[in-house]
This record gives C-alpha cells, sequence and structure tokens, in this order.
C-alpha cells in the first residue's frame, strides 16, 4: 500500500487544529519574527534599487529567513510529533543542536528548488527577452513555474524524511531517505505541493482584487505564507509517521 495522499493532507490539517494552541506557545515569538520579516522584505524590495551591492544585503535576508524558517520547522515537528521536549517561545529563539542539524540538512534538501528559482529566472529574464518577471501574464507565469516546480520537487521529495528526523536527532541519511520513498515520490510531491498550489490559486484570484490595498495584501500574503510553512510541515511530520510505521511492520514480518 502506497502513502495515503487525501488520508496525510487531512491528519495534517485535523491535528494543526486539535494543537493549535501547542503550536502558539511553540511559534509565538519565531512565526511572530518570520511575518515581521516577511513585512520588511517586501517595504525594501519595493523600494530597492538593484545594484551588485544589493547582494549581500539580500543574502543575509534570505540567511535570516532560513534560520527563522528551521526554528519554525523544528518546533512545529516536535509538536506534531510528541516530542516531549518542547521549546519555551524564549528558548526558541537560539538555534541549537537540533537546529543547526536541520539547517544543513535543509539547505540539502531545498537545492533542486533552488534550481528551479534560478531557471525560472533565467527563463523570464533572458531567454523571454524581457525587463522582468512581472511583465509576464500571470497565468503564464503560473504555468511556466510550476512546469518546472515539478520535477524539482519530486527530487526534494525523496529525500526530505531526513528533516523531521533531523529535528528529532534521529539519524536517516539521504540515501536512506531516497530509498524509503521509493515508489512513494510522486505522492510525497503531492502531499508537499497540494497546498502551495491552492495558495498560488488563491493569489491569482485575489490579487487584482487586493491590488489597490498593497500593505493589507503584502500582510494576507504573509500570514497565509506562515500557515501555509506549518501545513506542509505537519503533512511531511505524518508522512515521516506513515514510513516509520511501514518500516516496522515489514522488519516484523
Amino acid at each position: 500500500m502506497g502513502l495515503p495522499v487525501i488520508g496525510t493532507l487531512r491528519e495534517a490539517l485535523f491535528n494543526m487544529a486539535r494543537r493549535h494552541m501547542q503550536l502558539f506557545r511553540a511559534l509565538a515569538l519565531s512565526g511572530g519574527l518570520v511575518v515581521a520579516l516577511d513585512i520588511q522584505s517586501w517595504l525594501m524590495l519595493r523600494d530597492l534599487e538593484w545594484s551588485p551591492n544589493t547582494i549581500p544585503l539580500l543574502f543575509a535576508n534570505s540567511l535570516l529567513q532560513a534560520l527563522l524558517w528551521a526554528l519554525i520547522a523544528v518546533s512545529c515537528h516536535r509538536v506534531f510529533l510528541y516530542d516531549p521536549d518542547q521549546p519555551s517561545p524564549l528558548s526558541a529563539l537560539w538555534l541549537g543542536l537540533r537546529q543547526i542539524r536541520y539547517v544543513a540538512k535543509a539547505i540539502i534538501v531545498a537545492i533542486p528548488l533552488l534550481i528551479n528559482t534560478t531557471v525560472y529566472t533565467w527563463l523570464t529574464l533572458k531567454w523571454l527577452d524581457i525587463s522582468g518577471a512581472d511583465e509576464i501574464p500571470k497565468y503564464g507565469s503560473f504555468i511556466l513555474s510550476w512546469g518546472i516546480l515539478i520535477p524539482m520537487q519530486y527530487l526534494s521529495s525523496r529525500i526530505s524524511l531526513v528533516l523531521p528526523a533531523a529535528a528529532l536527532q534521529q539519524t536517516v541519511s539521504f540515501s536512506q531517505a531516497w530509498s524509503i520513498t521509493r515508489e512513494n515520490g510522486w505522492r510525497m510531491t503531492a502531499i508537499i505541493l497540494t497546498a502551495p498550489a491552492i495558495f498560488s490559486l488563491f493569489s491569482l484570484i485575489t490579487g487584482p482584487v487586493l491590488s489597490s490595498l498593497l500593505f493589507v495584501d503584502m500582510l494576507i500574503d504573509a500570514l497565509l505564507r506562515l500557515i501555509l510553512g506549518v501545513f506542509i510541515i505537519a503533512s511531511l511530520s505524518y508522512s515521516y509517521i506513515w514510513f516509520l510505521k511501514e518500516r516496522h511492520q515489514t522488519v516484523n514480518l
């Protein structure tokens, strides 16, 4: 039997609602900082004059976002995977061994997605010979970005089980994760991309409506991204639980 896509998504959604107070305690500070950083990034990029000198600033901003998201991810995995060692909102601000391991492995898992972003940017700015991605029709941009994203996400999904394992200081290598997810790669891809796909469609529909309310649009977008991220982490957590059960049953046969 393969990994149940609908069942895993339903489990993630149900447990997000059931554990909302635990999640709030774990994410009160780091989640608030992510939303604030999203707002700051939006304001910065809106008025930014592009030059080589802006690259270090953008890199530092991306690094800070990655570290904050590592805090969020590890805290969420602890909640969903019933880890008794729950951090307080204050202690969750400091990077510990779990966060460092998580960041290191998340960078490797994200390499195909970074390739996706690079290829999409190159196609829009070079191959299409236009000055900016905003000049592409929204639906054309949607199809192009997802056409590149899906195969890249498949590669990331096959090794993504190392992340919940790292959050709990359990050992799952990239080769083991690749082997464990054999015949379930596309199911993992569907589970991880379902929420982002709904979010993208929502943005296509609401974008024109909220275009005159830029700050409101940006704030809603930042909050939805946070919820979306937590939902993806929850889905990955319950996928990890399913694979652990399957491996345990196989060993006992």
